[in-house]
């Protein structure tokens, strides 16, 4: 009997370590999403900054 409780704890533990293990991927793509989405805003804004610069020199 205590071998199948000590089973049953492991399987517990090794759905949680996959179910751990998940999060971290999904929260690291998140991430990784997040921070490429923020070079893209940036290459945006640094445009439109150069954008406005040229106008204030043309003018």
């Amino acid at each position: 009997m205590r071998l199948l409780k000590h089973d049953k704890h492991g399987e517990l533990r090794r759905r949680d370590a996959d179910r751990f293990e998940s999060t971290i991927e999904r929260e690291t793509v998140d991430a990784l999403d997040a921070i490429e989405l923020r070079r893209e805003w940036e290459t945006v804004l640094e445009g439109d900054r150069r954008s406005s610069l040229l106008e204030c020199q043309r003018s």
